[in-house]
């Protein structure tokens, strides 16, 4: 079932898919709940797993800092997520599908005629959701740094508070939104993240975009939604219809 369209002012946001019906943007975008993810155990959890748990990489000549190990048991991520991931993986994918511990909200894709239509939705969806989780933690993660800087002077300009532009992996891990790139965050996992620019021209179908996306979807640990400004990228739309 689809979302009700965004109905801000000269913006033509469109969900490609959700799971519920007559809410808004803002209504999804939430916090998980404790009863549903702990998120300092699962932290934990992740990094025994990233020992104990992989077992190939993702394509030959990607090496070193590069190479990519899908898990077994997938402790970060959700079904839906996981899901995702592991189809934006396509033929790298491990034979062995990785077995989720929980479940959560679909991925989103939501498609938009400019960036800064796109600015405008995420602006009201991170102002509502500051103020309903005050506490609430988000990553806004491109590809590119520069598809960052766009976003993070848009967002500034826009008053959502506590926006920071993380360039040298300097997270604060404080309430707000940190807007940074793919290479910034290996390693590292968010409640929530939001997939900038996911566009056939940023992630076209090569082996390594697959890794980079891969990559920033496996950041989130409970939501995950992608934003597109143009045509979006055929492993997005392929793995979110699934």
């Amino acid at each position: 079932a689809n979302v009700a369209p965004y109905n801000a002012p000269d913006c033509c946001a469109t969900p490609w898919r959700s799971s519920a019906v007559g809410v808004t943007s803002a209504d999804h975008l939430r916090r998980s709940s404790t009863a549903e993810y702990d998120s300092t155990r699962a932290r934990a959890a992740t990094m025994a797993c990233s020992i104990t748990c992989t077992t190939a990489v993702l394509a030959p000549g990607v090496s070193g800092d590069d190479a990519l190990e899908p898990l077994k048991v997938s402790y970060r991520s959700t079904e839906e997520i996981t899901t995702f991931a592991r189809s934006v993986l396509g033929p790298f994918a491990h034979e062995a599908e990785p077995i989720a511990t929980r479940s959560g909200p679909p991925v989103e894709l939501f498609t938009f005629a400019s960036p800064g239509e796109a600015v405008a939705f995420l602006a009201d969806a991170l102002k509502e959701l500051a103020r309903n989780e005050p506490d609430a933690n988000v990553a806004l993660v491109s590809r590119f740094s520069q598809q960052a800087d766009v976003y993070f002077e848009g967002l500034s300009r826009a008053e959502v508070p506590n926006v920071r532009r993380v360039k040298k992996q300097d997270f604060t891990w404080e309430a707000g939104f940190d807007v940074t790139d793919i290479r910034q965050t290996k390693g590292l996992e968010f409640d929530e993240v939001i997939l900038l620019e996911t566009n056939a021209s940023s992630f076209p179908v090569s082996d390594q975009a697959r890794h980079a996306l891969y990559v920033g979807a496996t950041r989130a640990a409970h939501q995950l939604w992608c934003i597109s400004s143009e045509t979006p990228s055929k492993l997005v739309t392929d793995a979110i219809t699934i």
